[in-house]
């Protein structure tokens, strides 16, 4: 094989396996931050200057009821609010968010349609919002939502 077809053969080769490969990891985050709401919910609540204090690292999280973040969030909270962010190696198109008590209208305790619990968090006036929190991600912020007087709900 002549040199010309030896790199023929690379291009092609570098082609139909690594762009693919970057498709995939730049392409699924730019589709799912605003499918699943991340983008709007980190636009109405930017997170804090100075960092954010996690005191989950690979929590569980539900966006619009069936979008899963399944070990790769980061969840903290303090008395002004809930911090959120990703563990993601490409964090394309999710920014950490802050949700200050102040805004979220409720908790409601209910089980996903696979039958786990999870906790929805409601934001005031703003029904487009379908977060939720599972399991070790929501135990990390139950203390302080109690202290700043959220209420909480079980549905069934």
């Amino acid at each position: 094989m002549d040199v010309v077809g030896q790199v023929v053969s690379i291009f092609v080769a570098l082609v139909f396996t690594v762009l693919p490969v970057i498709a995939i990891v730049v392409g699924i985050p730019l589709v799912f931050a605003p499918a699943s709401g991340w983008t709007e919910i980190a636009k109405r609540f930017p997170a804090r200057d100075g960092g954010q204090h996690y005191r989950v690292h690979f929590g569980f999280a539900t966006f619009k009821g069936w979008i899963g973040f399944n070990g790769c969030m980061r969840v903290g909270s303090d008395s002004w609010g809930i911090a959120v962010g990703t563990n993601l190696l490409l964090p394309i198109g999710f920014k950490p968010f802050f949700i200050p008590w102040s805004a979220v209208e409720s908790i409601v305790r209910t089980a996903s349609s696979l039958g786990m619990t999870i906790y929805r968090i409601r934001i005031k006036g703003a029904p487009d919002i379908d977060f939720a929190l599972r399991g070790a991600a929501f135990d990390a912020i139950a203390a302080d939502a109690g202290a700043a007087g959220v209420p909480f709900f079980s549905e069934r």
